[in-house]
């Protein structure tokens, strides 16, 4: 991260619109965003963020590929 640069937090939307490809234009959108922001280092998660995004998952999801286990293995 270059000193001075500002910090973004994600919040659980991005991550969910990044990693659904059902969610279309959000989906490609989000993903570079998170990817953007990854390679910067400037990304702030809080823990709350990812529990809420791992519940949306494993738990509201459709997609028989989001499980638990899934989540632990990534």
């Amino acid at each position: 991260m270059t000193p001075g640069a500002a910090r973004e937090f994600l919040d659980t939307n991005i991550l969910v619109y990044a990693y659904e490809p059902d969610a279309a234009d959000r989906h490609m959108t989000a993903r570079g965003l998170v990817s953007r922001l990854g390679e910067s280092r400037r990304a702030v998660i809080s823990v709350q963020v990812l529990q809420e995004f791992h519940v949306t998952m494993t738990r509201k999801m459709t997609h028989a590929a989001y499980t638990p286990e899934f989540a632990r293995a990534r």
